[in-house]
């Protein structure tokens, strides 16, 4: 049997400034502008055949999965806790730029990364892609739809891709972006990566 997973992330966040990168905290719902991307994401066909579809608890996740597939009959919703946002710690909230070690290691060697009071990186890559095969070997029948963040997308496409985690970074996973990944007889393959 052949079916897709669709790796969808949320708009973009409120806590945005132009021209300004934060870590965003767990509680920050989506701008009207990521509003505006999620819905024209409606517009695609290619999701048609979704059954279930697996969220982050956060909000813009939730938000995001409301508007995609909210009140369409036969579709279930559920939340996956292992889908959450990586855990910052201390840096919630911050700017980049505000801890000039911590940004050093998410740019260059994120693989290396623990967050102060919060996740380590390859830790939170193990824990995804653990949820990641259950909901796959749980739900073995139908086209499955993810809606997560851009750090949770990269990590599930690193481990079909067998690459390094120092290159979790290079991965593209824009704001209201879809990544398509084909099972078939047990193999995933990236089918499309990163379809705005």
């Amino acid at each position: 049997m052949r079916r897709n997973i669709y790796l969808i992330r949320h708009g973009e966040c409120a806590d945005k400034q132009q021209g300004e990168q934060k870590f965003s905290a767990p509680d920050v719902c989506m701008s009207e502008y990521g509003v505006k991307q999620v819905k024209n994401l409606r517009n695609t066909s290619l999701m048609e055949n979704v059954k279930i579809v697996y969220i982050s608890p956060l909000p813009r996740a939730e938000h995001t999965a409301r508007i995609l597939f909210g009140g369409i009959k036969d579709i279930q919703i559920k939340d996956c806790i292992n889908f959450k946002e990586i855990d910052f710690g201390a840096c919630n909230g911050k700017f980049f730029n505000d801890d000039h070690e911590i940004y050093r290691l998410w740019q260059l060697s994120p693989d290396m990364l623990q967050f102060p009071n919060g996740d380590k990186m390859i830790d939170y890559i193990d824990r995804t892609n653990v949820a990641f095969k259950r909901i796959l070997k749980n739900e073995n029948s139908c086209d499955i739809a993810l809606v997560a963040h851009s750090i949770t997308i990269r990590a599930i496409v690193l481990r079909i891709l067998s690459l390094d985690p120092k290159y979790i970074r290079r991965i593209p996973c824009d704001n209201a972006s879809i990544t398509v990944i084909c099972e078939e007889e047990d193999c995933l393959s990236l089918r499309s990566l990163n379809i705005i």
